[in-house]
Formats: C-alpha cells, structure tokens, sequence
C-alpha cells in the first residue's frame, strides 16, 4: 500500500518542530517531505545578536538536512512556485511535481513596501530574508572598512521590536569602527510613540536604553523615497543616511498570490486565512503556521507575526497533521494573549516587558540568550538522540526553570526590578513562569511593582 504523503512547505519556526516530532518511527504510515531553498534558516530570535557581534552567523543557522535525515524526512532544496488544491499537487522552482495528502505551509514574509517604495530595492538593506541580513551588513561593513570607515550614518526605518533591536545591534557593532562624532544612529517610526501599546515604564525603559546609546528617534515618518545618501519623507524632512535599514514589518509572501489565484482562502493582506486548527478555511488538508497566515476565529484577535506565536503553534500543527489523516478530532490552537518581550541592546545587556512590568539588565540577556539557546538545542546534530517514540508535541520550554514556590510578591517584585550584575536569571524566568499561571500572585507583584514606583 502505497503511504500517504504529508508535505511540509518552508522550514520555518513552526515547522521545525514539525520535522522534529514527525520522524519516520512516529509516523510509520506516512512520508514526509521537506521543501525549502535554503538548507540553513536563520532563527530570527538570534539574528539582532548575530548583527551586533554576539553571535557568529553559523550560531543562528538550523541545518535542516541532518535534521531531516535523522527523522527520516525527504529534504528537497527548492521553492514551491505553485500549488493545485484540486489535484493536490505542487510544482517546484526545479519543474518537477510532487503530489500530498496534507501539505502544511510555513514560508515566511517579505519586507513590507520593499519592492514598492523608491529606491529601497537599490540603496536599502531589507529585513527579510533573514538569511542575507547579516551578510548584507556585512559586504557594508567591507566597503566602509576598505574606504577608511568614512563618516557613518546608519537610519533604519521601522520601529517595531526589529527595529528597535537592530538599531541597537547597529550601533553595537559599528561603534569600535569610529569616533562618536563621525557615527549616528537614527531610528524612524511611523507612529508617535515607541511600543505603543506595552506601559508607559516598558515605554521609557525602551526610550532611556536608545538614548544611553546615542540612538536618535524620529517620529511621524512616511518614507518617501530612499536615495543614496537620505532618506525623503513625505512630511519634506531629510534623513542623511550612509546606510539604511528596511525594518517596515512583515507583508505577505509571493507564493500567496498564486495560492489565492488557486482559490485558496487568502484575506486582503495576503495572508493564508486559517481557523483555529491552523487549518485553511478553504481547504482542509491544508495547514498554515508562522507568519504567512491570519487565525480567524471569533473567539480571539489574530496574533501579530512574532517568531513566539510560530513557535507555539508548532506542537498544535503536529498534532493536527497526524489527527486529520488518522480521522481524530483535530487541536484548537489558543495564542496567548501576551508574551515575554526581549529587545537585546547589543551589549550584553537586554530590555523586557511582561506584566506591564520593565525588566532591565545583564540578567534579561542571559535569560534571552539561555531561550533562544534551548530552542536551538532541539535542532542540532550532535543532540538528537533516539528518533523513535512517539510523536513529541509539548513546548519546547514546559517544564519549570527553578522552585520559586517559597518567593512572595515583595521579594518577586524585588528581584524583577533589580539591574546589577548579580541577579539569577534563571530564578527570575521561574518567577516570570509562576506569574503566568497562577493569576493571584501575578496581581500581588504588580500590585508591589506600583507601591514601589509610588515610593520613588
């Protein structure tokens, strides 16, 4: 009997853990095939530290073909150009045709207005794709170095989190190449205020860290045109800028005008619409995860595209893939409604926002760095282990840090707010963890948060 084809389209964040769970031992009555053109994806959590020298570039790269072999996964290095949901079929950039049963979906965006707004696709360094963003600052950092490191004037457009971050990473990196005076940082945002929508202490902290940086934010900013040495703005200011930075968010990925060409349910951004089983709405034996769709469901607002919400939706869409083919009722995928926030500063320090709750210091790095580097650790060689059981579908990060059972609210709030060099970050994450599900402590820490700031 001939097994049943699930195929998995793009290695991103959600996917991995896909690949991981459906090993050949999990799911003997399947096969499963990989397709993606890079066959080393970049984590994004780590590219801002990769940019500001905190890691190598290799430290932020998955390897997907010893990840896909050691599950016993077809790992094909190409691009799905085009996909028929009636034939269940898929067409790839090397012409061949590959059909499935079930096809999941995990390609990612592009920058937004990159192609459109003039002069970016010639003078600017677009965020995505990800994986030529360190390159493309570094074939920067060549041409400036063999100039002499002339004068500097870094603008990145976009302050999101990624902006916001690689501004930062920016000026961490670029800092040992010239004096103060022939080096600037401007970060344009489109809105009136940074993260508007965190606390106004998670504003300032995000504030007080650019400015103790030297970093220059301008508001209001509509970018007109970008040319070789400014950036215009259709309000008429100038921006000099020796380099720019694309940072402008995420907008949909090409392939999704073909899938909506097809009549796959696509909204009016461009993002595969699915329903709370991370299922299309238009077709059931498609799946979408990651920053490529939209979760319509009326029960909650669709997430915003953040890696966190694609790494939690990844053990959702393993159960879901395996329990649509076997005829098992299929998993609701429930976004948390919010998530620890970790801007790295570039400089071993870190900023965070939970709870309406800044956190500053070393302590919030090494807490990001030892996240990021636990998810990282599920897709290395040298740490798989045995392929066989069952499939693995809890998060990456379920089981507890430390016992802070015996910490009260005074002493939580205490170590949150500490900045010196000495706090546990461990005990902190554990403390963070605790606050997530148990509802009353959380109230009692932000309760002693504002005794303490009405104090000072």
């Amino acid at each position: 009997m001939t097994s049943r084809q699930i195929v998995l389209v793009g290695g991103g964040h959600a996917h991995m853990q896909v690949i991981k769970a459906l090993t050949r031992a999990a799911v003997p009555n399947y096969s499963v095939t990989l397709i993606d053109p890079s066959p080393t994806p970049c984590y994004s959590g780590m590219v801002p530290g990769c940019v500001s020298g905190l890691y190598t570039q290799d430290q932020t790269k998955i390897q997907l073909a010893p990840l896909a072999a050691w599950a016993g996964i077809d790992y094909r290095k190409a691009s799905v150009i085009d996909i028929c949901p009636e034939e269940q079929t898929m067409t790839l950039s090397d012409s061949s045709i590959i059909k499935y049963d079930v096809a999941s979906l995990d390609i990612g965006s592009r920058t937004r207005d990159a192609t459109t707004t003039p002069g970016v696709s010639s003078f600017a360094i677009p965020t995505r794709p990800i994986s030529d963003l360190v390159t493309c600052i570094e074939t920067a950092e060549q041409k400036l170095t063999a100039a002499g490191s002339s004068p500097a004037s870094v603008v990145v457009v976009g302050a999101g989190a990624a902006g916001i971050e690689l501004a930062l990473a920016m000026r961490a990196r670029w800092s040992a190449l010239f004096p103060s005076a022939d080096f600037k940082v401007t970060l344009l945002d489109a809105g009136a205020k940074l993260v508007p929508h965190e606390s106004a202490d998670c504003q300032q902290a995000t504030n007080d860290a650019l400015a103790e940086r030297n970093i220059g934010v301008e508001h209001g900013c509509e970018v007109k045109e970008v040319t070789e040495a400014e950036v215009l703005l259709k309000d008429g200011r100038v921006v000099p800028a020796s380099h720019v930075i694309w940072a402008t968010g995420a907008q949909a990925h090409p392939l999704a005008a073909k899938l909506q060409e097809r009549g796959l349910g696509v909204d009016a951004r461009g993002w595969v619409q699915v329903n709370r089983h991370l299922q299309s709405r238009t077709h059931s034996n498609i799946f979408a995860a990651g920053d490529c769709c939209s979760v319509v469901d009326d029960s909650f607002a669709p997430p915003p595209k953040a890696g966190v919400y694609a790494v939690r939706s990844g053990p959702v869409l393993v159960e879901n893939i395996v329990k649509l083919l076997e005829g098992k009722a299929l998993t609701a995928y429930k976004p948390q409604d919010d998530f620890l926030k970790l801007l790295m500063t570039g400089d071993g320090q870190a900023i965070g926002f939970r709870f309406g709750m800044a956190l500053k210091g070393k302590w919030v790095w090494e807490m990001k760095d030892h996240i990021d580097g636990m998810f990282m650790d599920l897709f290395k060689e040298e740490r798989l282990g045995d392929a066989g059981g069952g499939l693995r579908v809890e998060q990456y990060d379920a089981k507890d840090v430390v016992d802070v059972s015996g910490v009260g609210a005074e002493e939580a709030e205490r170590e949150l707010g500490r900045t010196d060099d000495g706090v546990d970050y461990l005990r902190n994450w554990g403390i963070l963890k605790k606050m997530i599900g148990d509802d009353a402590f959380r109230g009692e820490v932000q309760a002693a948060r504002k005794r303490a700031e009405s104090l000072s």
